[in-house]
């Protein structure tokens, strides 16, 4: 939360690091994140109280689940395929057996 009489740059002492961070104001309205002393990062805020919300989502990260995920799905089909040809070829060596006998 923060709260200024004039339109202000609101420095945080954090490492500017510009992929995946997003900045929001309280009403939905996304700031821009500026490099700040070659170091730190920054966001206009205008005059009055506001709520300034800061969230990190990479695209990298949700890209990482998704190749995971498929790669579940890859392995759990294997081993379903697998167990299924295994139940099928002792079906039907049973089967011999049964017209041997």
């Amino acid at each position: 939360e923060v709260y200024t009489d004039k339109k202000s740059l609101m420095v945080l002492s954090e490492i500017y690091y510009p992929k995946g961070w997003r900045a929001f104001m309280e009403n939905g309205d996304e700031l821009s994140i500026y490099k700040t002393n070659h170091l730190l990062r920054s966001v206009v805020v205008p005059a009055g109280e506001h709520t300034i919300t800061f969230e990190f989502k990479p695209n990298t990260y949700y890209a990482g689940i998704r190749v995971s995920f498929v790669g579940i799905l890859i392995v759990y089909g294997g081993l379903l395929f697998l167990l299924y040809r295994e139940f099928i070829k002792g079906k039907r060596e049973r089967q011999v057996n049964r017209t041997e006998n």
